[in-house]
């Protein structure tokens, strides 16, 4: 007997062990249940995203005046971690990191980076060490919106079909800024970006980077954002930027043990591979 599929890609002959076969499942109950999990997920992103926001506004007003905080946050990211001393550098004079998102159609977002000639500090004795040596743009913003044809979500919160069939790989623009450098400060001329597999990157997630990512604010002048930054951003680094700041990130302490963990397994095996280059960064999941 021929086999088909039905919503759930479920075969019409599988069976559970030791069972007959069942009927499939009708095609609008099909439709209703896999919808209902969609609306689900994005009431859950709904209420996810107006929580961080929440969260993410106190947090910014608190941490005004404490130096290198949104720095420590960023260099948390792995792609972010590996830039050059100059980057570093560049990126103690952010003092702020605003997220302008919808909790009621979280799709779309902007990422806005502030100077310190944008940055109210409540201390003038603190200005001293924002005063930005390599740019002069108050504020550095990065753009995800929906293509053209897509529409915002409802007002009244309902959820439709274009909600639940959204795709951030097919369905954003990314923006590009324009880094107003200082005199033989263009950090993103001095550092190119020379990456091989850029394409495959673009179609899997666990893609190992071949070559050299730059200068991290090629994150601001392209119109792309090949290694996901700007969503670990939003979804990862905000949420958690005082644990992260303190050195409390439970996700970062998880890594920690699973690489002690990989050293104990490795430490009874005779390693035949002693001058292999470490292996480059994964591109981050978006989830």
């Amino acid at each position: 007997m021929a086999t088909g599929t039905n919503a759930f890609g479920a075969k019409s002959g599988d069976c559970c062990s030791g069972c007959t076969d069942h009927a499939d499942i009708p095609a609008e109950l099909a439709l209703e249940l896999h919808n209902a999990a969609k609306d689900k997920g994005i009431r859950v992103d709904r209420f996810e995203t107006a929580e961080n926001l929440k969260h993410l506004n106190f947090v910014r007003e608190k941490v005004k005046g404490i130096k290198n905080f949104w720095q420590i946050v960023l260099l948390s990211h792995p792609v972010i971690a590996a830039v050059s001393a100059s980057d570093r550098e560049a990126l103690s004079y952010i003092t702020d990191i605003e997220l302008k998102q919808d909790a009621n159609d979280p799709r779309p977002f902007e990422l806005v980076f502030v100077g310190y000639h944008a940055w109210n500090v409540p201390n003038p004795l603190l200005q001293t060490f924002a005063k930005n040596p390599y740019f002069t743009n108050e504020t550095l913003s990065k753009k995800y919106t929906l293509r053209e044809g897509l529409s915002a979500a409802p007002a009244d919160g309902s959820i439709t079909d274009e909600l639940r069939e959204f795709d951030a790989d097919e369905d954003l623009v990314v923006s590009a800024d324009k880094i107003e450098w200082k005199e033989g400060k263009d950090l993103v001329a001095k550092q190119p970006r020379k990456i091989g597999n850029v394409d495959e990157l673009a179609d899997d997630e666990d893609a190992e980077i071949e070559g050299d990512v730059g200068s991290f604010f090629h994150f601001f002048t392209e119109a792309n954002d090949p290694f996901a930054i700007g969503f670990q951003i939003v979804e990862e680094l905000l949420p958690n930027a005082v644990p992260i700041f303190l050195g409390d990130d439970q996700d970062a302490d998880e890594l920690d043990d699973e690489d002690d963990e990989e050293d104990d397994d490795d430490e009874g095996s005779i390693d035949l591979e002693d001058d292999e280059d470490e292996k480059p960064p994964k591109k981050k999941q978006r989830n």
